[in-house]
């Protein structure tokens, strides 16, 4: 399990959640914040899971990320969900702690 704090989640509250789901929020929002954002299509495929599942995981990005924004597509005329880069980048990159702690690990002489 893990615990996502507000500042990852924006959450008034500390909530609660597995480690596949997690990962799984964090693989759908990396892809939301491309240029063509994502659909439910693609987030079946991508995570291997069903149609209602898919729903359930953009209900829980908008409330992860307020910014969230349903968009139609031009080409298919389907609805697709787009996040700003600067949303996720902060927890798709590494922090200078995080990037100090590798680096003491790769080389810990120092």
């Amino acid at each position: 399990m893990m615990v996502i704090h507000d500042r990852s989640c924006r959450f008034r509250r500390e909530v609660i959640i597995s480690y596949r789901n997690a990962i799984d929020l964090l693989t759908v929002a990396a892809r939301a914040a491309s240029m063509r954002g994502v659909s439910l299509a693609e987030i079946e495929e991508i995570l291997e899971r069903d149609y209602r599942t898919a729903q359930r995981v953009i209900r829980a990005l908008g409330q992860c990320f307020p910014e969230l924004e349903k968009v139609k597509d031009d080409e298919s005329d389907k609805a697709r969900w787009k996040l700003p880069y600067k949303s996720v980048a902060p927890l798709l990159a590494p922090t200078p702690e995080e990037m100090a702690a590798l680096s003491l690990e790769h080389n810990p002489t120092g």
